[in-house]
């Protein structure tokens, strides 16, 4: 016996009616009762979670497309909009569950909130951390007649979804001044909007067509939320995700958003290298001699020879797409939980591809080639391991205070700066099995298992510090700066990665660094320098009265996007200002206002 629910969803928006399909909801996997699962809650209501339509008790209920739109109304249908942002938001995560071997919890334990009407009149749609949540709203368009609505956008729900799924991963990278870490955040929603879509044959089909094979031209795959994008701007307005032109590395922008480009580029052309490399080369002839008139187009795939290489084309960006879903996800577990740079993360994704797949290196050795022609694979960033994994042996169920001990005992192995005052938090020790199938990313090794270690540990540091207070004046006062690392151990303790927020380079030969002072020391001025002079407009303006409380200067410009968040007890410490989907999408359209395709 089926024991599923058909719920319907979008697999684009509005503005590509044709695209939709059912998702298949297991009652053997999750409950349904009412409009929550045991991951997700539809709780329509505004902002302040006052009521606004109706609640419905869809185990009651026929969810599928067909009914939900009999009347030719889902765009103006509250209750369809309540069931596409659960569908969408469950079989994304249903996606990313499978490849990381392993269920999600959210980082507050239970269900995410999903309110499709939070926000009225306004093009906007975000995640919030702090009541963990994910809030769209609806607008009305000059160049639309019918209100356009983020919830019904595949591309936005999965965005928003990826801001929540990263701050479960790491809750405190929202505190990192590591401008990479905050770019990272916008860059994990964009791609997984991106390749989530892959995972709908119909839009395999559609990019097909557009493409006729070719993933780097520009498709529905390379644009992200276009109805919102015709909403604000128009038809002729090319409101692209940054896919296709990302910045290297050292020409990477300041402003997170346009900086998120540099790591969402550079995955993508890994996605693309690997489809090249994998479809035969009497397929891609076949392609790429398709004809573009769309009759003759149709024509020409009734063809039996021509019909198998799109199968083919179809076989080659599942398999290509989840695996590098599966590199850039897993990588996720082995960043320090504090912070992260893109340099760190590519030599951590090379690192953790290998551990899983050791036979299998074409794909990995295809993102070192674009990390290094990215300027994005640093060599001298010291991930080795001292071998002091034994000395964590058996302590997965230890006190918190013994394992603490163990971390202070360790601290000089482990790169943590003592000497500077540093204050260690409660560290965790985690054992994981993952298993990961093979065939499901379209590889012939089969099932991999591996079980490992990791340690995950925090500590603080005081510095002097100037911020704005209830009252809208500067205060002077110590702030506290979250660093740490992340220590991975085989299955017999053996320790094979460490990980450092700050990036450790153990021979440092910066000539401004004090003489005598440890690497570990070297690297926290290193990083601190870096966030000096990104920031001094702003911090200077703090000092001086010259800033707002919502992080403007009096200018208007150059904003600061920290909050200075007091806490339960101890010193204040950075909380990066909550990020809106308008200020995403419109600071990374600003980099492809000379895009030279029409979409």
């Amino acid at each position: 016996m089926d024991n599923t629910v058909p719920m319907g969803m979008l697999l684009q928006d509005p503005s590509i009616e044709d695209l939709h399909q059912n998702y298949q909801f297991s009652l053997d996997k999750d409950f349904l009762i009412g409009m929550a699962s045991s991951k997700f809650v539809v709780r329509d209501s505004d902002e302040h979670d006052n009521p606004l339509f109706a609640e419905q008790y869809w185990e009651e209920m026929d969810l599928s497309y067909e009914v939900m739109n009999k009347n030719k109304d889902y765009i103006d249908n509250p209750q369809f909009h309540q069931v596409n942002v659960f569908a969408v938001a469950t079989h994304t995560l249903d996606f990313v569950e499978s490849l990381l071997g392993r269920e999600m919890k959210w980082k507050h334990g239970g269900p995410l909130v999903l309110r499709p009407h939070a926000i009225r009149n306004q093009a906007n749609a975000y995640y919030n951390p702090q009541a963990p949540s994910l809030n769209f709203g609806s607008f009305h368009s000059d160049f639309r007649r019918t209100p356009i609505w983020t919830c019904l956008s595949h591309d936005i729900i999965s965005h928003e979804l990826g801001h929540a799924i990263l701050d479960s991963f790491r809750p405190f990278f929202n505190s990192s001044e590591e401008i990479d870490t905050g770019a990272l955040h916008e860059s994990i929603g964009d791609l997984l909007s991106l390749f989530c879509a892959l995972e709908h044959r119909p839009v395999i089909e559609r990019v097909f067509r557009d493409s006729r094979g070719d993933v780097m031209q520009p498709t529905i795959l390379t644009s992200m939320a276009e109805e919102f994008g015709l909403g604000m701007h128009g038809i002729n307005f090319p409101f692209l995700r940054s896919a296709l032109l990302g910045y290297s590395y050292d020409e990477a922008p300041e402003e997170v958003h346009d900086r998120s480009t540099v790591w969402t580029s550079a995955i993508y052309e890994i996605f693309a290298e690997l489809v090249y490399e994998l479809i035969p080369a009497d397929t891609q002839e076949i392609l790429s001699n398709a004809p573009e008139d769309a009759n003759d187009f149709d024509d020409y795939y009734n063809n039996e020879e021509h019909k198998k290489c799109y199968d083919k084309f179809f076989e080659v960006i599942k398999s290509a797409s989840r695996r590098v879903k599966g590199m850039m996800l897993r990588s996720l577990h082995d960043v320090p939980p504090t912070g992260v740079t893109f340099p760190t993360l590519a030599r951590v994704l090379y690192n953790s591809d290998a551990r899983l797949f050791p036979d299998d290196p074409m794909p990995r050795d295809i993102a070192r080639d674009i990390f290094e022609g990215r300027m994005l694979w640093v060599e001298e960033i010291m991930l080795d391991a001292t071998d002091i994994g034994t000395a964590f042996a058996g302590m997965d169920e230890a006190r918190p205070s013994d394992l603490m001990r163990v971390v202070y005992d360790y601290a000089y192995e482990l790169r943590i700066p003592i000497e500077m005052g540093a204050q260690i938090m409660y560290p965790k020790l985690r054992t994981s099995t993952r298993t990961i199938d093979g065939s499901f990313e379209g590889r012939s090794n089969g099932t991999q298992t591996i079980t490992e270690h990791r340690l995950y540990y925090t500590y603080e540091i005081l510095i002097d510090g100037c911020y704005i207070g209830e009252n809208g004046e500067p205060v002077m006062g110590m702030v506290a700066i979250t660093k740490g690392g992340t220590l991975i151990m085989d299955e017999n303790w053996n320790a094979i990665q460490l990980a450092t927020d700050p990036d450790y380079y153990p021979d440092d030969e910066e000539g401004d660094l004090q003489a005598g002072d440890s690497p570990a020391v070297n690297a926290y001025h290193r990083a601190v320098r870096r966030f000096t002079k990104l920031h001094h407009r702003s911090l200077r303006a703090i000092r001086d009265g010259h800033i707002h409380s919502n992080g403007e200067l009096d200018s208007g410009q150059h904003a600061f996007p920290f909050n200075i968040v007091p806490q339960a007890s101890g010193a204040p410490r950075l909380m990066r200002r909550q990020c809106n989907l308008s200020e995403h999408l419109k600071n990374i359209s600003d980099r492809h206002k000379e895009f030279p395709f029409d979409i």
